[in-house]
């Protein structure tokens, strides 16, 4: 029987540096981000950058809502020094 290779790949985002002051939310803010990337039709890699970039800033305020982007924000200056790495499995 022939063995079915799943995962071709890893994809690593670079942590940014910020003050973390409450993560609540974090995992729901990055998972918004991700999926309303790829409903936007950007690429898994896009997708993981407007998820990263969303929950590093929802961590940067108490509470899960307070810094939830909107998709004119991941045009900032700030957002575009996100690098995914993709490494082999």
């Amino acid at each position: 029987m022939k063995k079915k290779t799943i995962l071709k790949s890893i994809k690593l985002l670079q942590r940014m540096k910020t003050e973390v002051v409450d993560r609540t939310g974090a995992g729901d803010a990055f998972g918004s981000g991700f999926v309303s990337a790829l409903a936007k039709g950007a690429g898994v890699e896009q997708a993981i950058r407007a998820g990263s970039a969303n929950a590093t800033s929802v961590v940067e305020y108490v509470g899960a809502k307070k810094g939830i982007l909107r998709l004119k924000d991941l045009g900032s200056k700030r957002w575009q020094g996100l690098e995914v790495k993709k490494l082999k499995a």
